[in-house]
């Protein structure tokens, strides 16, 4: 995202998937699995939405810089899986 009014269209099987895991300070691990339904969303509406599916925990998804960031007050966020984030090698 450039800005918070630009659209990322999310497709099915394509970039609509992330998996995480949550590991507490005790330890203990818990598997995110999260998958945004199809459509075109601004970041604030994915930030609103990613919320939404991490209740129960104490992650929380935020603006930083012009992406995303996951943080937990008691918790660390490990094991990113998916195909909501694509890498680009620098060439």
């Amino acid at each position: 995202f450039t800005n918070d009014y630009v659209r990322l269209e999310i497709s099915s099987s394509k970039n609509d998937n992330i998996s995480f895991d949550i590991e507490d300070f005790d330890g203990n691990v818990s598997n995110v699995n999260i998958t945004i339904p199809e459509g075109a969303y601004t970041r604030p509406e994915i930030i609103d939405y990613l919320n939404s599916q991490l209740t129960g925990t104490d992650v929380t998804a935020s603006s930083y810089g012009s992406g995303i960031k996951l943080e937990g007050a008691a918790s660390i966020v490990t094991g990113f899986k998916g195909n909501m984030f694509k890498i680009k090698k620098k060439k």
